[in-house]
């Protein structure tokens, strides 16, 4: 297993995503570059890195909750219809 990032770190970046979701993406590189831009951690490169890699894991878990809600939506909408379908008068004609 890996080594355990500070709690601080966890609340840090849940803060952040949370404020300002659009700075951020699924790009490490990306939001490396954003973490230095607003000057935290600014001294520690390893903790930036650190902040940054969480920053990364928080976005894909929620771009990706949010897909998996889009898929369930969809999904519903394509099982509503097929039962209107058959359902609708012009088929029982």
């Amino acid at each position: 297993m890996g080594r355990q990032k500070g709690r601080h770190l966890h609340v840090i970046a849940k803060k952040l995503v949370d404020e300002k979701p659009e700075l951020f993406s699924t790009d490490f590189n990306l939001n490396k570059e954003q973490v230095s831009k607003l000057g935290i951690f600014s001294d520690s490169h390893q903790e930036r890195n650190k902040l940054a890699g969480e920053i990364t894991k928080l976005v894909k878990r929620t771009r990706g909750e949010e897909q998996a809600q889009e898929k369930q939506t969809r999904e519903k909408q394509t099982r509503e219809e097929k039962h209107a379908l058959t359902l609708s008068p012009a088929s029982q004609a």
